[in-house]
């Protein structure tokens, strides 16, 4: 009588697996935060050269600091405003790799059980992280330094709830190509 259950499925790929979701939650927290601190860094240098104002004699093309710094320095430090779209980004890029990796659970049907149990365990570690979080805006200058990434601060603020529902719809994304293989085993494709 042979075994048709095969245990032996690949230990690397639940590895990378645990990795990429601990990357991908660690790297959402410290990306906004390091986002936002060069955000108002950049913003704390405009409002300091905004604050010198000095005269330029003899020179052919500004009078004043300010103009040369108009024309110079403000439209380089105008850039922060990418930082903000970085981050969404950066998020959404994040989102998409917790679906392709839950599209890899397809290839073992054993490692959605997997994928299932580090779902609450990163759910469990998301509501600690948000709990810092929330712990970071309590402070008055960390409260004004996050203040323009408006949607960072809503998947923070709701962490446990978006890392779950990312992370259980990859297990879902999975699941389906798992049923899907079973399926369609005998099925020849056109």
């Amino acid at each position: 009588m042979a075994n048709n259950f095969d245990f032996n499925f690949d230990i690397m790929a639940t590895k990378q697996q645990i990795i990429y979701n601990t990357i991908a939650i660690f790297g959402i927290l410290l990306s906004g935060l390091f986002m936002s601190i060069s955000y108002y860094i950049l913003a704390s240098i405009e409002a300091a050269f905004q604050a010198v104002d000095c005269l330029i004699p003899n020179n052919l093309y500004f009078s004043t600091c300010q103009e040369w710094f108009m024309l110079s320095i403000y439209p380089a430090l105008e850039l922060r405003y990418i930082l903000i779209f970085a981050s969404y980004f950066y998020i959404f890029g994040i989102v998409i790799g917790l679906f392709y990796i839950g599209f890899k659970t397809k290839k073992h049907p054993s490692l959605f059980v997997v994928h299932m149990i580090l779902s609450l365990i990163f759910g469990y570690l998301a509501i600690e992280i948000s709990n810092v979080y929330r712990s970071l805006l309590a402070n008055p200058l960390m409260y004004e330094i996050l203040t323009p990434f408006v949607i960072y601060n809503k998947v923070m603020i709701y962490f446990p709830q978006f890392i779950f529902f990312v992370i259980f719809l990859s297990g879902i994304i999975g699941l389906m190509g798992i049923v899907k293989g079973k399926f369609n085993e005998g099925v020849e494709e056109y």
